[in-house]
């Protein structure tokens, strides 16, 4: 009995601590917003969304946010870019699908809005390892 006791305690370790396959983050307030990516796994692809949230009362939002994205490497490496997010009350937006990183380590994403929209809440970011 013990023997069975202790394989199934094993089995739902291994299972229980495995790497979740989608983190999330939020940051509050007006940017810059600071992520920290894990892309150490050189067996993996990576997914982005950004997501929002506008609160604003009798005033026009904006159809799209130009936002400036920095990607800073683990040998610090830095890549910019300049994408336009759409806007709605509650934003949910691909950002970028596939990512194979040059450099596989912990990445930095550092994202800020040149013109932050009227009620923008923060920014968040899904990453999703496949």
């Amino acid at each position: 009995m013990n023997r069975v006791v202790v394989i199934l305690t094993m089995i739902l370790l291994a299972v229980g601590c495995q790497e979740p396959r989608s983190l999330e983050r939020f940051v509050k307030g007006e940017g810059p917003y600071r992520f920290i990516v894990d892309m150490s796994d050189t067996l993996a692809v990576y997914d982005f969304d950004f997501y929002t949230r506008i609160d604003v009362h009798g005033a026009d939002i904006p159809a799209q946010a130009a936002i400036d994205v920095c990607w800073l490497s683990p040998s610090a490496l830095e890549l910019t870019e300049r994408v336009y997010l759409p806007l709605a009350r509650e934003v949910y937006a691909p950002y970028r699908a596939g990512v194979s990183p040059s450099e596989p380590g912990v990445w930095i994403l550092i994202v800020t809005f040149p013109s932050p929209p009227e009620g923008l809440t923060g920014l968040g970011l899904v990453s999703r390892k496949n």
